[in-house]
């Protein structure tokens, strides 16, 4: 998989894909940074069952769609990289 910015372009997101995704690139942007890349996918970005699961068990509701509140992707980083096991934290 390359990695990077293709040349000749200038790596801009189209607005609506970096808003839905913020929250999810910004928790394995911090995953990364700080060497847990093995709880990333192929794509660099954290698996979406992983922060869904940690979400039943912490009794956090999903917005419509059943997507994630933005606050769940940094609390189950955050929770990873406290209890690995776990990956629970203080909602």
């Amino acid at each position: 998989m390359e990695r990077g910015i293709k040349p000749g372009t200038s790596g801009d997101l189209e607005a609506r894909i970096l808003a839905s995704s913020r929250p999810r690139v910004l928790a394995s942007y911090e995953l990364h940074a700080v060497g847990r890349a093995d709880l990333l996918g192929p794509d660099y970005l954290i698996p979406v069952d992983a922060p869904r699961d940690w979400a039943k068990q912490n009794d956090v509701s999903l917005h419509n769609r059943a997507r994630l509140p933005a606050y769940a992707w940094r609390n189950y980083a955050d929770g990873q990289l406290r209890d690995p096991e776990s990956g629970s934290t203080d909602n």
